[in-house]
């Protein structure tokens, strides 16, 4: 029989310290990568890599008023609420509640720095907002966005044109502005969880779907989704995802629409950016499991069309992502040292996920919910090794999250420890959110 000594209390339930040391071990890998790549990154000229809080994009600079109150009240009420209502909420209800709370809770992370920093960050010199001026007519933009590349804004210049047609039609129909562009972009990104959560019911079940919910929107990511374009991306890529493998899992007529639903969101997606690519390893990864090659086909062509389209309209996907490498290749990651921005990188995403996510992808052993969560470690790992992201990885993979964030149906379901847990995440993120400052 164990010593009491060797046995602690966590969670209502007494913990041996030989099931804990897999736990403990992991959060200390989580915590030694996040610090070695801090003092590692200090090392460099910060003119060279342009960090100066790695592993994150931005400074250390340390705020602390009452805007901070309003992250705490909200992951307050998640965190109290959040078992009753996996438990007990129907399942739209629940799905409504989660898109709520993706809203709220990266606004209140915001409001850290005051109300205007839900909109300021879409009027830094490099962002999309700045090109819509320069769209004039959408045809004439779109046949000479190649060739004009290096009179656009830096993320203009790094993604296709899509995002900015999109904030073009927005002030055509008289919703223009940075506050507009801003709710609209934290109000897609809120739908990016139920999304992921409506594959998994239809994969795994809806009771993993339940148990993964709370975990998927109070993330420290909330930091990087209000404002960022990439929150946005993330939603679209996840509708595409979603449809996908809800086609995966259907049979006829219903399977072949959603397919073409899926294949039409995947155009779209790659036309926001490039790297929404790599998330049709996700539903790729279910589709071989299951033994189903005509979803994938469909949803093919439906990608096609979008691309077709465009085309069409006087732009080809080629052309833009071989301008978009040169100008890649010219910017300031031409200076930043690759073996240092392969850990770096990880050792930012770590940071967003959380030490919580971070544990129970060591922890899940569901094979379907595996499927989703290893498609996007896939895609991660790829876009990793390729060296065409070196930091602000932050923003950029949020597609990939949700996915991610998905392994958490692995972690105990107790009320107690569903509450421990969420406000360890919901601790790192205003941690982070105080002592951090970011462009986003």
């Amino acid at each position: 029989m164990e010593s009491s000594r060797s046995t602690i209390t966590l969670g209502g339930r007494p913990v041996s310290a030989r099931e804990l040391r897999p736990t403990l071990l992991t959060l200390g890998g989580w915590a030694g990568l996040i610090v070695i790549c801090y003092f590692w990154g200090q090392t460099y000229d910060n003119v060279a890599i342009k960090l100066e809080a790695p592993p994150l994009y931005g400074e250390f600079l340390t705020r602390l008023d009452s805007g901070v109150l309003w992250a705490i009240g909200t992951a307050a009420v998640v965190v109290a609420g959040a078992p009753w209502v996996i438990r007990q909420a129907p399942w739209k209800v629940l799905l409504i509640v989660v898109a709520l709370v993706g809203f709220a809770w990266p606004l209140s992370l915001t409001m850290i720095d005051g109300t205007e920093e839900i909109s300021d960050p879409l009027l830094v010199f490099t962002q999309y907002i700045l090109a819509v001026p320069q769209v004039g007519d959408p045809g004439d933009f779109l046949s000479h966005f190649v060739e004009r590349i290096d009179d656009y804004p830096a993320h203009v210049r790094a993604h296709p044109p899509a995002m900015v047609l999109g904030l073009w039609g927005l002030d055509q129909i008289g919703l223009g502005g940075e506050w507009v562009a801003a709710f609209v972009i934290i109000g897609v990104a809120a739908t990016a969880a139920p999304a992921a959560l409506i594959a998994m019911r239809a994969l795994a079940g809806e009771e993993s779907a339940r148990r993964a919910a709370p975990y998927l929107v109070l993330v420290p990511a909330g930091l990087t989704i209000a404002t960022t374009a990439d929150a946005l991306f993330m939603a679209v890529g996840a509708w595409a995802v979603c449809a996908l493998v809800l086609s995966i899992v259907s049979e006829g007529r219903r399977s072949d629409v959603l397919a073409g639903i899926g294949g039409l969101l995947f155009g779209l997606a790659i036309f926001l950016s490039y790297g929404l690519i790599l998330l049709t390893l996700v539903p790729l990864a279910v589709a071989v499991a299951k033994r189903r090659i005509r979803p994938i086909v469909i949803a093919a062509g439906g990608g096609l069309f979008v691309v077709l389209a465009f085309l069409v309209a006087g732009f080809w996907w080629i052309d833009g992502y071989n301008i978009t490498r040169r100008e890649y290749s010219q910017s300031v990651a031409a200076l930043r040292p690759y073996e240092f921005f392969v850990f770096n990188n990880l050792a930012a995403y770590a940071l967003i996920m959380g030490p919580v996510a971070f544990v129970a992808i060591t922890r899940l052993r569901d094979r379907a919910v595996w499927l989703l969560v290893g498609g996007a470690l896939g895609a991660i790992l790829f876009a990793n090794v390729s060296g065409l992201s070196k930091a602000e990885v932050e923003r950029i993979w949020l597609p990939f999250l949700p996915w991610i964030l998905l392994a958490t149906a692995a972690l105990p379901a107790t009320t107690a420890w569903m509450r421990s847990l969420l406000a360890v995440q919901a601790l790192v993120a205003i941690a982070v959110g105080v002592h951090v400052d970011t462009l986003w």
